[in-house]
């Protein structure tokens, strides 16, 4: 077991992931996130039952789906990119926080933040346009 790795739970939480992944994708090439998941077992020390452990649910495999969120994230905040579907590349901006993977996780998590409130803060300013402002009076409304 690992340092990150928890004894309730040994399988890594998909923040966990991010920097082995993105070293891997950097080091072997654009790769599905299915190819990630042998190395990605092995750097972390899982079984293989913890690797086929599936959710509850039957919703699939736990390990693979973490690896699935990892790379959304890193997709999201341009530290990879898609060059085909089901592909990731690494970005020159996933080059250089490489350099410091210690950081990786909190970039993420406060790049994605800054992207989840500039689209709250669009979807707000398209629901409220001009017609739906309540504070500005229509024209075609007059009132005597």
């Amino acid at each position: 077991m690992t340092a990150t790795a928890s004894a309730r739970n040994p399988i890594p939480k998909h923040d966990q992931i991010r920097a082995p992944a993105l070293a891997l994708i950097a080091e072997k090439g654009p790769l599905k996130y299915r190819d990630l998941e042998q190395p990605l077992a092995a750097h972390f020390g899982l079984t293989p039952e913890q690797v086929a452990q599936e959710y509850d649910s039957g919703n699939g495999k736990i390990f693979l789906d973490r690896i699935s969120w990892a790379l959304s994230y890193m997709n999201a905040v341009g530290l990879l990119y898609k060059p085909a579907r089901g592909l990731y590349a690494v970005t020159e901006l996933g080059q250089q926080k490489l350099k410091h993977p210690e950081s990786l996780s909190a970039f993420v998590d406060q790049s994605f933040g800054q992207i989840q409130k500039q689209k709250r803060q669009q979807a707000h300013d398209a629901r409220a346009g001009p017609d739906l402002d309540p504070y500005r009076p229509d024209p075609a409304r007059r009132t005597v």
